[in-house]
Formats: structure tokens, sequence, C-alpha cells
């Protein structure tokens, strides 16, 4: 049996870290992140056999919790929000088009 483990990470065009997603044989698996133009996290999740699974965390710019997610094999279980006095950015930017993003795969040790 041959397991393939990659990572694939996504930069905004000023170099910095937009996106790092795992995958196993072809499908998402273990844990993916997604980040803010500052570099704060935006967005934290777990995948298996190519289906949310676990604790899906949202973030606001300065690095608070938002709220939280359940999935297991990819349904939804569980929501809870947090109090929020302003609209993330990605809130703030629906509609809006994605940045340029470059992609880096390799292999994961």
């Amino acid at each position: 049996m041959n397991i393939s483990n990659t990572e694939e990470k996504r930069f905004y065009s000023n170099g910095q870290l937009h996106m790092r997603e795992n995958f196993k044989d072809g499908e998402r698996d273990g844990l993916d992140e997604i980040f803010y133009r500052n570099g704060q996290l935006e967005q934290r999740m777990t995948y298996k056999d190519g289906k949310v699974d676990g604790l899906w965390e949202s973030f606001d710019e300065n690095g608070n919790l938002d709220g939280t997610q359940t999935f297991i094999n990819g349904k939804k279980v569980c929501v809870q929000n947090t109090p929020k006095n302003t609209p993330s950015e990605s809130q703030q930017n629906q509609g809006v088009e994605s940045p340029d993003l470059d992609v880096q795969k390799g292999n994961v040790s």
C-alpha cells in the first residue's frame, strides 16, 4: 500500500502565507489553516478521508476566537458563536475576488 502525504501552501501576492492544507492519497486529511493578510489565523479545521471531521474554529483579525463548529464525517453537529464587536475580513470582503495566490506543494515527513 503506497501512502502519499503532501502539504500544499498558498501565499498572498505579498508573500504572506494564506492557506496550508494537508493531503493523504490525494484527499484532504489532517489540519488545514487559513490566514488573514496580517498573518493572524482566520480559520482552523481538521479533515479525515476528504471530509471535515472535528472542530472548525474561526478567528477575527486580532486572533480572538469568533466561533466554533463541530463536524463528524463531514456533517455539522454543533455550532457555537462568540460575541464580536467588528466583522472579520472575510465578512467585510464578501463578494470581493480572492487575492492572487501562489501554490507550493511538498512531501510531508
